[in-house]
């Protein structure tokens, strides 16, 4: 995906992450806990460069059907650490940001693999908004799940 900071240094840049979601199918609520990792380099004389790191864990909606789309919402908590390196030793810093953070998509059936009782692989979008302390960001990315 691609996330956009309101960071004094860093603007955007692409991001990856990893999501581990369940799923109670009487109320369709479960629980989130991912996290994703980007990096920054903004070049120029200074030649700053960072890494920024985001864990998280909330609850999860999901509605629809097994076989249509499936959208989502979820919302929780948040930590980002934006790790700063300078070639200058003795401006070296990193932002630790506690925070809160939404999103929704939507997930639609592409395959199903005849895996125990039966696995979806589906694709989608996920947009998120995190507000911290000390960084704010936007998200957008594309998904790709397997799951039931």
């Amino acid at each position: 995906g691609y996330r956009r900071l309101d960071h004094p240094v860093f603007e955007g840049h692409p991001v990856v992450g990893l999501e581990f979601v369940t799923k109670d199918r009487s109320r369709d609520l479960g629980y989130e806990l991912g996290g994703f990792y980007g990096s920054e380099d903004e070049g120029g004389p200074s030649n700053w460069e960072g890494e920024i790191d985001e864990v998280y864990m909330g609850l999860r909606r999901t509605f629809g059907d097994e076989e249509g789309a499936r959208p989502f919402v979820g919302a929780g908590a948040s930590w980002t650490r934006v790790e700063n390196f300078l070639d200058d030793p003795t401006r070296n810093f990193d932002d630790d940001s506690a925070g809160v953070y939404v999103h929704g998509g939507a997930l639609w059936p592409v395959a199903r693999l005849q895996l125990d009782r039966g696995t979806d692989f589906l694709v989608g979008f996920d947009a998120r908004v995190v507000v911290g302390d000390e960084v704010d960001l936007a998200q957008l990315a594309l998904v790709l799940s397997f799951g039931r």
